[in-house]
C-alpha cells in the first residue's frame, strides 16, 4: 500500500508541475446590429498580443440577414501595434492608443470583425472604431479608451484536471486499504 501511495503522490506532483500552455477567452459582443460570439485561444501570453500569440479562434458573426463563422480553418487573425492586450481576466483593446494599433479576424471575402486606433487605423481605414461585417451588413462604431473584447474562461487548466484525477485516485486507494485492513472479531 505504501508503494501505491508513493506512486499517486509522485504522479500528482508531476501533474501539478505541468504549466498551462494556452489561455481561452470568450467573446460575447454586439457591434451595432451584429453579434459576435465565440472563443479565442492564446499561447498564454500576458501583455501585448501579436499575430502569432493567437493560436486558435472561432467567432460566429450574426446579422439580421446572415450568419458566418470565422475560425482558424477558414479565416485569419492579424494585429499590429501594442493595442491588443491579454491579462489573466480579459483581452482588451485600447482605442486611444497613439501607436496606431489594429486587430482583425477576416475570412478573405466580406466578413470580418476588427478594431483600429490612432491616425492610420486599420479595418476600413476609419480611426478609433470597432467594426463588423456579415455580408451585406456593415457596422462601424466609434470607440475610445480601453475596451474589453473577450473575457477569460472558466475552463480548468491541465494541471487542475490532473490534480483532481489524482485526488480521486488517492481517495479510492485510501478507501480500499481501509476496507482490507478492517478485522472483525466476535467475543
Amino acid at each position: 500500500m505504501k508503494t501505491m501511495t508513493t506512486l499517486l503522490t509522485a504522479t500528482a506532483s508531476i501533474l501539478i508541475a505541468v504549466p498551462a500552455n494556452a489561455a481561452i477567452y470568450f467573446v460575447n459582443q454586439s457591434v451595432g446590429s451584429i453579434s459576435v460570439i465565440g472563443s479565442i485561444s492564446t499561447n498564454d501570453t500576458i501583455g501585448s498580443l501579436q499575430t502569432g500569440d493567437i493560436t486558435d479562434f472561432s467567432l460566429k458573426l450574426t446579422s439580421a440577414a446572415n450568419t458566418v463563422t470565422l475560425n482558424s480553418a477558414n479565416a485569419f487573425f492579424v494585429t499590429g501595434g501594442e493595442g491588443l492586450v491579454a491579462s489573466s481576466e480579459a483581452v482588451t483593446f485600447n482605442f486611444s492608443n497613439s501607436a496606431n494599433s489594429f486587430f482583425y479576424f477576416f475570412d478573405g471575402f466580406a466578413n470580418f470583425v476588427c478594431g483600429a486606433s490612432g491616425e492610420q487605423g486599420g479595418c476600413t481605414g476609419v480611426n478609433n472604431t470597432l467594426e463588423a461585417t456579415v455580408d451585406p451588413t456593415f457596422v462601424s462604431i466609434p470607440k475610445f479608451g480601453s475596451y474589453k473584447f473577450a473575457t477569460a474562461g472558466a475552463v480548468p487548466e491541465t494541471a487542475t484536471w490532473g490534480m483532481m484525477i489524482a485526488g480521486f485516485g488517492m481517495i479510492g486507494a485510501a478507501m480500499r486499504s481501509r476496507r482490507r485492513s478492517t478485522k472483525v472479531s466476535f467475543a
